[in-house]
């Protein structure tokens, strides 16, 4: 029976590996896979896209001068994704990789309760999640506001919180 169960892990594992070959190899991609089993860790249903387009590491260069900023972001947004989602009744995170014109975006929607004011999200302190707390996305505002090839985007559709990170890229 474990030795069945170790297979299951494992086909799972290749699953999102997959998923996720069009992501080189590295900090990134183990970050993002890291918190896919994390998700599926607290029971929340996870949909991961990543375009076909991405296979070409030309698209994949800004990664190499600042991997840590854009991990930090990555990071933050499904930190901030896990959490909202883990406290509702459907537990659900959407992440897209795509090209879209001349910019990479990463896309983590997820099911949410409660308000939310988006005039207020990139504030310190501000969380809808109680006191002590709204630090992450003013980080990332900051990091993003460092660069002139990356931004943001996020809104509300029904009960899902979208984030948009966008990274303009030099296709080839």
């Amino acid at each position: 029976i474990d030795g069945l169960i170790k297979d299951e892990v494992n086909c799972n594992d290749m699953k999102w590996l997959d998923k996720l070959a069009n992501i080189p190899q590295g900090g990134l991609k183990g970050l993002i896979y890291y918190k896919i089993t994390e998700m599926i860790d607290k029971k929340i249903d996870v949909n991961l896209s990543v375009s076909e387009q991405l296979n070409k590491k030309s698209y994949w260069k800004f990664n190499e001068k600042r991997p840590q900023d854009i991990s930090k972001i990555i990071g933050v947004y499904s930190d901030n994704a896990i959490e909202a989602a883990n406290i509702c009744e459907k537990k659900e995170i959407d992440i897209q990789v795509y090209l879209e014109g001349n910019q990479l975006i990463f896309c983590i929607a997820n099911t949410f309760t409660g308000d939310i004011d988006l005039n207020k999200v990139d504030k310190e302190g501000y969380s809808s999640k109680g006191k002590n707390r709204g630090y992450g996305l003013a980080l990332v505002k900051d990091i993003i506001d460092k660069y002139n090839d990356l931004s943001h985007e996020r809104n509300i559709m029904g009960n899902y919180y979208i984030q948009y990170f966008k990274i303009r890229v030099k296709k080839k």
